[in-house]
This record gives structure tokens, sequence and C-alpha cells, in this order.
């Protein structure tokens, strides 16, 4: 129990240092006046000249409602004692006093209720808290977790979805603050169907292969943009099948990446393939899809059309992996370039066996499937079979093999 503190001197009434009930020096003066005239009207104050009380008119009546008796010049209720002050007043003090009782000009003013409103209604109880109408002191906002804001106005980031009235359309201003609408519980962007490429490549470039052999379907890896020996990539086909660290610039620096894309004038650009890993952490896999998500949207607002990566690490990715990309869009790409051993295999097939059967896409293209065919076309029959889906296989950019078609058979 904690120990009780002896009342022995006007020196042992210590004011509270956390009252966030603060006065102003004016309010002071003005307070100090009103008890030089009238005294303290706090209480209950009766003016014997008239027989009328001057001040707790409403305490009163609470007090009476909940069965208060009067004895020896106070009233008293379960025990406890309520002091009458008895004055003797001309009835236009009377009146004076009733009005300074309620002034709320020298009474001061609360600071910092929106951290002591809380703290006090978790002491006291949703009921008792809003019985004593606290919650009407300094705006306080007693929020109802059952009732979510209907009035989409008060989405906290709808004005950023409204991404056409951020600049972007002009390449102004960044942007990763732009939130593009989704329609998963992540917010990864949605990419649009009207914006998707429908060209499905045949040759893959590199500095060793020459000029360009079947234009408008030839893919060229971002790594190799600055190369002395670059052809025109007018019409081409940009992807990011490469380390991270070289094309991370296309998320950090995308107003600047992003123009360069558009003068380059690519025909279509693959969406960035940020890694992901079997045994990391889901947030980092899901941050890496939202970026490479968000970068495809951004380029569709810009006018450069767009073909979907496909990219995971196991089970736990498959919901994040394939969301926001549109149902049977005309093709997808993806690379198994770096895949090695049966371990690898088995979720390679599992993995793009389940992006088919969600994304139900016309066409998979598998940037560096060409000398995995043997093992790829058997594991995907199944998922191909069932939704319709083609494969086409291209070699990786320093291999010199004619790319395959199938249908996973």
């Amino acid at each position: 129990m904690a120990k009780k503190v002896k009342l022995s001197s006007i020196d042992d009434l210590k004011p509270d240092p956390g009252n966030p009930r603060k006065i102003t020096a004016g309010a002071a003066r003005g307070l100090g006046y009103s008890i030089e005239e009238f005294g303290d009207l706090s209480g209950l104050v009766w003016n014997q000249r008239t027989g009328e009380l001057v001040c707790g008119h409403q305490r009163l009546v609470r007090l009476r409602e909940r069965g208060a008796t009067f004895k020896g010049g106070a009233v008293f209720i379960d025990g406890e004692r309520f002091p009458v002050r008895v004055v003797d007043w001309t009835r236009k003090k009377q009146r004076a006093a009733n009005v300074e009782a309620n002034n709320p000009h020298i009474g001061g003013e609360f600071e910092g209720l929106e951290l002591v409103l809380p703290e006090i209604k978790l002491d006291l109880g949703d009921t008792a808290f809003a019985e004593l109408q606290l919650g009407k002191l300094g705006d306080f906002q007693s929020i109802d977790l059952d009732a979510p804001p209907a009035d989409p106005k008060e989405d906290e980031y709808a004005e950023a979805i409204e991404f056409k009235n951020r600049g972007i359309k002009n390449e102004a201003g960044y942007h990763q603050t732009v939130l593009f609408p989704s329609d998963n519980q992540w917010g990864i962007p949605e990419l649009r169907a009207d914006m998707l490429s429908e060209t499905v490549p045949t040759d893959v470039w590199s500095y060793k292969h020459g000029p360009v052999t079947d234009t408008g379907k030839t893919v060229f890896i971002f790594k190799d943009l600055g190369s002395s020996k670059l052809p025109d990539v007018a019409g081409e086909v940009l992807a990011f099948y490469c380390d991270d660290k070289r094309f991370e610039k296309v998320w950090l620096d995308a107003v600047k990446q992003t123009h360069k894309l558009k003068e380059q004038g690519w025909g279509a650009v693959i969406t960035p393939d940020f890694s992901l890993w079997r045994g990391l952490p889901l947030i980092v896999n899901l941050w890496n899809i939202y970026k490479s998500m968000w970068c495809g949207r951004y380029w569709q607002e810009l006018g450069i059309p767009v073909i979907p990566s496909l990219n995971w690490s196991d089970e736990t990715t498959y919901e994040i992996a394939f969301a926001g990309i549109p149902r049977k869009a005309p093709v997808v790409s993806c690379q198994c370039q770096t895949t090695r051993g049966k371990r690898g295999k088995y979720y390679f097939i599992k993995g793009l066996s389940a992006a088919i059967l969600a994304v139900e896409p016309q066409s998979v293209v598998i940037y560096g499937g060409d000398k995995h065919v043997k093992w790829i076309a058997p594991g995907l029959h199944d998922a191909c079979k069932q939704t319709g889906c083609r494969l086409h296989y291209l070699r990786s950019r320093l291999r010199g093999v004619i790319p395959r078609e199938g249908k996973g058979k």
C-alpha cells in the first residue's frame, strides 16, 4: 500500500506538475481579483440574504438525485461531506457571482490533452469517460474500431493515389510516394491491361552477336546499354536479367531513367527482375515485388508498354509474386539462366506452374530456357494443357542457340 502523505500545513498542498491546466498571467490576475471579491465559488455557495444558491445549482441537483442529506452546514452523500459556504450579498452581487463562477477566461486553458486524455480513458473505462464528457475537451476523438470510415476522402493515402495530379504525366517530381491503384492487401500496383505488350521476343542481343536480326522482337539486357556496339534499339524489348545492382537505379531514380527509356524508344520493357530468394524474410521479397510492379505501372503511365516478369522464391511467395498482373496477359516473361541442380529445378517448375495457373498468360517467354527444354517442357505440361499457355525458349545473352517454341509437351 502506498504511504499516505500527512497534511499539516499549507506548504503540504503541493501542485501537480503534470496538471494539464495552464493559466495566463492575465487570467491569473482575474482569478485573484475574483477571489478577493467573491471568495471561493467552486462549491456550494448560499446567499442568506436572498435564501438562494449563488453557485452549485447543477451540482446540488445531482447530489439530491443521489439521495443527499443536509446536516451541520454541509451536504452528505455516501459518507462524503460537501460544505455549504454561506454569504450575505445583495442580489446584484449574487448575480455577478453567478456569472463569475462560470467565467472561462479566469480558469486557464488545457495543454497537452492529447497525451493525458487517453490515459484517463484507460483508467476510468469507456463508460465513465463518456459520461463525464471528457472526450469533448481538446477535440479528443475516440475511434470506433468496429466502424471504418466509408468516405474515401478521409483515406490518408487518397491524395497520393491520385497520381495524375502529382506530376507523373510530365515526369516532374518524385514519385515513390505515388501509390498506384491496387487490388490486393499489400498495395502492390496493378498493371494496366491496355498497356501490356503483345510482342513475343524471339532473339537476344549481345555485343558478340552484332546487328539485330529479328527487328522488333529482340531482347536487350539492361547491362549492355552502355556498350559501344549497341545498335538502334527503337522498337525492341528491354529486360533486366542481370545483377540487381546494375539496374537498381530504375527504381531509385525513376524519373531520370524513365526519361532515358522513352528517348531510346523501346517497343516494350519487361518489368525489372528484382531478386527473390528462398530463406529471406517475406517482407524483403514483398518489397522487391512491389518495386518491380511499381516501375512497370510507372512506365505504363508514361506510354511504355510492358511485359510482366514472373519472379518467385518458393510457395511462400506465390500469393504476392503474381499479384497485380492482369489475368490472360498476352505474354509474360521469366528467367532460368541461374537455375542449378535438382532443388533449383524443383522450385522453378513448381513456381512457374503456379504462375501459369494463377495468371493464365497466353505465352511465357523463358530467358535462358533454351538449354533446359528437356526438363522444363514435361514439368510444365499439365499447367500449359490446362490454360492453353505456350512456352517460348530464349537463349541467354552470350549463347548462340536458336530460340525454340513449344506447348509444354
